[in-house]
């Protein structure tokens, strides 16, 4: 039946699609990839890790990691064949990603932005994948903007505010 034409199969998943058939591939796993289990919080202006890891722990050096934004599913940074690809990220991470290379051989896929903007707030997708088997896991980064939140005046703030305007116009109202 391969024969009948030329087969492609989609990472995300799982069907292969050929000119007359359609088969769903099913591989055993052999990993599964763990993100946090909460949303990470960061401020603007600071550096981040995304954590993910494979469970068993592995060694992903051989592996295609690739951190993408999870409603735009555009590349934020991928490493393949044993090092950075570039040529498919998005330009607003350009200089500002870094995968920890130090953790790669036990499964560690974390993932550093550098310089947060208010843009880098959402959901990222770390997935991973080699010839037998895929597998993803989403997480959400909220950024917040330092000193964005209004502070409104305390009751003791208010006090002193009255207590000194009493104080300056004591001897000018009759």
């Amino acid at each position: 039946l391969w024969a009948m034409g030329r087969a492609k199969q989609h990472p995300r998943d799982g069907w292969a699609q050929s000119p007359s058939l359609s088969v769903l591939l099913c591989h055993p796993a052999q990993f599964r990839v763990v993100g946090p289990g909460q949303p990470l919080l960061a401020t603007v202006g600071q550096d981040v890790v995304l954590p993910c890891h494979l469970s068993p722990g592995m060694d992903a050096r051989r592996l295609e990691i690739r951190w993408i934004r999870y409603l735009v599913s555009e590349t934020v940074h991928l490493y393949r064949n044993g090092a950075d690809q570039y040529g498919e990220q998005m330009e607003e991470y350009a200089g500002r990603t870094e995968l920890a290379r130090d953790g790669l051989s036990g499964g560690s896929l974390d993932l550093r932005i550098s310089g947060l903007r208010p843009s880098d707030d959402g959901q990222y997708v770390c997935t991973v994948q080699d010839a037998a088997s895929y597998g993803e896991a989403v997480m959400e980064l909220k950024v917040a903007v330092q000193g964005s939140h209004n502070k409104a005046l305390g009751a003791g703030t208010l006090g002193l505010f009255w207590f000194s305007f009493l104080l300056l116009t004591k001897g000018t109202i009759k």
